[in-house]
């Protein structure tokens, strides 16, 4: 059988590649899931809703941090203006990281108030530096991808947890509860996107010579429509995917932060394993292809695996007894289950159309990805905001939340799929 397995993938290098991303991003987060057993009962929920909210602000953040340039690593013919887009990444990371460490000095405690969450305050200052290792890590990650690299990336998110899980167990167990978990996943940060700098440095050092400001000033003109659209989509994405963290912080308190985020933990996280690591192939894959009837085939074989998956995980998640998450992670997290019945449509949801997003990337649509993103963050700040206004409980409040997702993922995947079929018969 494994004979057979090495086989089949030595004449399918799509299906090596995806691999390769998921055994190292597999390892990581199957290692943090078992450490969260430990980790659970180590802290309390009040610390896991300060490392989400946290954590909130990081997501939003590395969307500006890089300018979104390094999603254009993948698409020029010429080496050298991969690099040169690199090299404008990195300097647009640092700058804006340093912007960032301002903000947090002068409006770190308005922060805090607003979320709800004086503890917060304490470690905001953690955010610049770490938003720089994480564009690092986003940067080359793009880079490697490109030249089929993938042993190093899923290497880097193996040492992430290798750093970030054992680290939260030592300094619960030294005592430092407050900031402890956010401390890990920086350290986790830090030790990524070194390792990713430092692979590319040991690779590339005799072409570093070919990132010019000259260079660099053309490619920023070249592909401007990643600041001018894809940035801005990626910012409201971004608002949208985390607004309810934010306004269930400001309408009821930081309560049912930390059932949101064991649920992503224990679900979404792991199934994005599978989503990250078949999206970065299928994007280099899909820039390969001259035939675009090829990409279709691709995109629908895709669809349909995944969302057969999609419903097998909902029927286990909706067949799990009541006290599983008690049992499994300490009776204080019973309750999550509730909210992981609720949320696991938005995971599956978000899993299937997020596996395929970079379709919008192979046909030029950066536009249109900015339009279904101002629809997505319309929907959902709707959602919530009526839902809050209206009276709704919390758990209502999430239903709602929950169902305006579902129908944005449906609105995209319909939308692509127009798009590339429009885009075939014109090709014709």
């Amino acid at each position: 059988m494994i004979k057979a397995l090495k086989q089949f993938l030595s004449q399918h290098e799509f299906a090596r590649h995806v691999l390769t991303l998921m055994t190292g991003t597999g390892l990581a987060q199957i290692l943090g899931v078992l450490l969260s057993v430990f980790v659970t009962r180590i802290f309390e929920r009040e610390h896991f809703a300060t490392l989400e909210q946290f954590s909130m602000f990081l997501v939003l953040g590395s969307v500006l941090v890089t300018g979104k340039y390094e999603f254009a690593i993948m698409k020029p013919k010429e080496e050298s203006k991969a690099l040169n887009l690199v090299g404008l990444s990195f300097f647009i990371a640092l700058f804006l990281s340093l912007i960032s460490f301002f903000i947090v000095l002068f409006f770190g405690e308005y922060i805090a108030v607003q979320t709800n969450n004086a503890d917060l305050q304490s470690w905001l200052w953690l955010l610049p530096p770490t938003l720089l290792f994480f564009a690092l890590f986003n940067i080359l990650n793009y880079w490697f991808s490109r030249r089929k690299a993938y042993k190093h990336v899923a290497k880097s998110k193996v040492l992430f947890s290798l750093v970030s899980e054992p680290s939260k167990i030592v300094l619960g167990l030294l005592g430092y509860l407050s900031g402890g978990l956010i401390v890990s996943v920086v350290l986790g940060r830090v030790a990524s996107g070194l390792f990713m700098t430092w692979n590319f440095l040991r690779q590339q050092v005799g072409q570093l010579h070919a990132i010019t400001k000259v260079e660099m000033k053309a490619v920023a003109a070249e592909y401007k429509d990643y600041p001018r659209f894809v940035l801005a989509g990626s910012i409201l994405s971004r608002l949208a995917q985390w607004a309810h963290i934010a306004l269930f912080s400001y309408f009821f308190g930081i309560y049912s932060i930390a059932f949101f985020a064991l649920s992503r933990r224990v679900f979404l996280t792991p199934l994005s394993i599978l989503s990250v690591s078949f999206s970065q192939v299928f994007y280099q894959k899909i820039s390969e292809m001259d035939s675009l009837k090829s990409v279709k085939r691709l995109y629908l074989k895709s669809l349909k695996n995944f969302s057969i998956l999609g419903a097998a995980l909902l029927l286990i998640v909706f067949a799990l007894p009541d006290n599983t998450m008690g049992f499994v992670f300490g009776e204080k997290w019973t309750e999550t289950l509730t909210y992981l019945r609720i949320l696991s449509f938005w995971y599956v949801a978000n899993f299937i159309s997020g596996s395929m997003g970079f379709l919008w990337h192979r046909l030029d649509k950066q536009k249109t990805m900015f339009y279904l993103d101002v629809t997505h963050f319309i929907l959902i700040i709707a959602a919530l905001l009526g839902a809050f206004y209206l009276g709704c409980t919390e758990l209502e409040s999430v239903v709602v939340f929950v169902v305006a997702k579902c129908v944005y993922f449906a609105l995209n995947i319909f939308a692509s799929f127009r798009s590339l079929n429009k885009k075939i018969k014109l090709s014709l």
